[in-house]
């Protein structure tokens, strides 16, 4: 359709009877005027009138292709035209947002027209103007109920035309589109681009690691184009009344939605103020909905990435050549000016990891490698040359696996079956809703039972073989020391079975752990600060739904009216004097294979247990075959740990501390969220003194 006198009677009343909106009616005559020409299509008002009178919509909204022959193959390979239809057509009746009311939606020939209705006088935001907090707050408040409505996506999976991010183009097209979108970006704009957009821009050349995460659970539907002028709001008291144009519908992630309202709608400074209490708004109302195992923190992250994302499609956008200015004017520059505002604000640059230092001129010696993080894809930008030896990073080989993947050395063989799924929470309950809004803010390693039915949404869950680690059913008047305590389920197991004083040491600065020196160094030289460190590994441990131990720990000692006490210290100072005394039962779990040197610690642990110490730790089942004790150095070979040890070798190193005698307990497989393996329970006794 080329102008609206193609619009005639019969071609509406055809299109009202195939949406089912009238029956038998015929439409007599018909006003048709353009509101809007926009970049990928036409927006028009219709006024009919019917026989007989009122058979059908006296106003209509008409979306029809554009006229720009320069978009049209763009407008056929992301099948804009298509999604919106099939979301107004599939969705939109159900979608948990306002929408107005489609008369019809679909094919007409080769191309395709929607009607909608007219929701005079409501009007569309201004977002040149912008909007204040209240009103993106009652934004994403519609939003939190559309992403819980379909949250994980199931069942979108038979929603064909909706595609993930990852669906509509392959990573490395991705990459080269915007590698050359940015040489020309740059070239255009020159010294008239901020320092930070600079820096960005050049460290995103040839780098796959946002487009991946993107596509990664969890997905649900997302709007993808949530500016103040996607939408219609009541001009008396400023209510949002629709949500309008699903051409870049997808299943992405939820945070997406979020992103692009607060950037687009915000004035910066507006932003700065409001965006963390908005977006725990958003996330508290995602939870009031009953979603769970999805953390504010890593909301907050995956917020980040998304305005990444942004900043990529933007570059990208800038330089296609489509016979138009696109979103020109003044709308555009604000958009454009809040968007790279963002870059700084956020620390969007700490996202990317950084290409190695190398001479000018060169980029063409840099490439980007993927390394698969627990299913999470992390981007790594090196030469061809360390490419080649990526195990030697120091960052995921020191740092972030051993956090990650900190139940360390897996056997080989089948892995057991995963535990049960955690049943939702009864949300009914006032007090119930309060506790899970807060424990759905963090990251959990720890899954801990505190309370009303909720239980942490932790990396693992020690609940079903507790009773095999050999701790005393009756803890009653003992004393118990938690070594590496992490969120503190093994404070408040011992405390619950009766301790009447629990200790739980920990670290908080990673910098502080047991790395080589020349790795420190590298680290931070790589993050530049240690603060700098902190950050890369805490939003490392947000993409598996954890965080940096310390703050889970005070939460549930603080829900579960614990008295249990976490102190911050080095297993390498252990000892009678550092703790006050001795305890009766000493337990450390999963660290052993994280020392360099396990003896010493050891013989720390011996010295401040006067009961009884468990030692339980993953083993090496090949080593465990040999006829002698055996630990195997691996610091060079395998990522994230000192050692491997055989049982007879951790025997053997209690048993040399002082431990008489040296029982084992129980052998059995763990599994948790990224693979299994094998723990043994060594239990070593303080002798008796005659």
């Amino acid at each position: 359709m080329s102008d609206t006198g193609d619009i005639t009677a019969g071609w509406l009343a055809e299109r009202l009877q195939e949406g089912g909106a009238v029956a038998g009616a015929d439409v007599r005559a018909l006003t048709v005027s353009e509101i809007q020409q926009g970049m990928t299509g036409r927006v028009l008002r219709i006024e009919a009138e019917y026989r007989p009178p009122s058979a059908g919509p006296a106003k209509l909204i008409a979306k029809l292709p554009g006229r720009n022959p320069g978009i049209s193959e763009l407008v056929r390979r992301f099948r804009l035209y298509e999604r919106e239809a099939g979301f107004y057509r599939d969705l939109a009746h159900r979608a948990g947002v306002p929408v107005p009311r489609c008369y019809f939606a679909g094919p007409v020939g080769e191309e395709h027209a929607i009607l909608l209705e007219d929701l005079t006088p409501a009007i569309a935001g201004d977002l040149a103007a912008g909007c204040d907090p209240g009103v993106a707050d009652s934004v994403l408040r519609h939003l939190a109920a559309m992403h819980s409505r379909w949250w994980g996506a199931g069942e979108l999976t038979s929603v064909g035309w909706l595609p993930t991010p990852r669906g509509l183009v392959d990573p490395a097209s991705a990459a080269a589109a915007y590698a050359s979108a940015w040489d020309r970006f740059a070239a255009r704009h020159g010294d008239r681009l901020p320092e930070g957009l600079v820096r960005l821009g050049e460290r995103l050349r040839g780098n796959r690691t946002v487009l991946d995460s993107l596509s990664e659970p969890p997905l649900t539907l997302v709007h993808g184009d949530c500016r103040l002028n996607n939408l219609l709001f009541d001009p008396s008291g400023g209510a949002v009344v629709a949500f309008i144009d699903w051409q870049v519908a997808v299943k992405g992630k939820p945070a997406s939605d979020a992103a692009c309202l607060l950037v687009s709608s915000l004035n910066p400074d507006i932003r700065r103020e409001a965006q963390e209490e908005l977006l725990r708004s958003y996330h508290s109302a995602l939870v009031a909905h009953g979603v769970t195992g999805y953390s504010l923190d890593r909301c907050q992250l995956e917020f980040r990435l998304e305005i990444l994302s942004e900043v990529i499609q933007t570059i990208v956008w800038a330089n296609l050549d489509l016979g138009t200015e696109g979103e020109t004017g003044p709308e555009g520059e604000v958009a454009a000016a809040r968007l790279f505002a963002a870059i700084d604000d956020l620390d969007l640059l700490d996202l990317v990891p950084a290409p190695p230092a190398g001479p000018p001129g060169r980029s063409s010696m840099v490439r980007a490698m993927e390394l698969n993080l627990a299913g999470f894809r992390v981007g790594v930008t090196t030469t061809p040359k360390r490419a080649e030896s990526i195990s030697q990073n120091p960052l995921y080989r020191r740092l972030v696996k051993p956090a990650i993947d900190r139940l360390g050395h897996r056997d080989e063989g089948p892995a057991p079956p995963p535990p049960p799924a955690e049943p939702r929470p009864d949300l009914s309950d006032p007090q119930a809703a309060a506790v899970w809004e807060e424990v759905s803010r963090l990251g959990w390693y720890h899954t801990i039972d505190v309370g009303h039915g909720i239980a942490t949404p932790g990396f693992v869950d020690n609940r079903s073989t507790v009773d095999r680690f050999g701790l005393p059913r009756d803890m009653s008047g003992m004393r118990g020391l938690d070594i590496g305590t992490y969120d503190g389920f093994w404070s408040f197991e011992m405390e619950r079975r009766g301790a009447s004083e629990m200790i739980g040491i920990d670290l908080d600065d990673p910098l502080d752990h047991d790395l080589p020196r020349l790795t420190k160094k590298r680290l931070l030289e790589e993050s530049q600060t240690a603060e700098g460190v902190r950050r890369t590994v805490g939003t490392q441990l947000a993409q598996v739904g954890m965080q940096l131990p310390g703050e889970g720990f005070r939460l549930a000692k603080r829900l579960l009216g614990s008295k249990a006490e976490r102190r911050v210290l080095d297993v390498y100072q252990v000892s009678p004097e550092a703790l006050g005394g001795t305890f009766d039962v000493v337990l450390i779990s999963q660290l052993l294979l994280r020392l360099r040197d396990p003896q010493t610690v050891i013989e720390n642990m011996f010295s401040v247990t006067r009961g009884f110490a468990i030692v339980a730790e993953p083993y090496d089942a090949e080593l465990e075959r040999m006829d002698r004790p055996v630990s195997e150095f691996v610091g060079t070979e395998k990522l994230g740990a000192w050692w491997s040890h055989s049982i007879k070798s951790m025997r053997k190193m209690m048993e040399v501390a002082g431990f008489d005698p040296v029982e084992e307990v129980a052998r059995f497989p763990v599994t948790n969220k990224v693979g299994s393996f094998t723990k043994v329970i060594l239990k070593g006794h303080a002798p008796t003194k005659s």
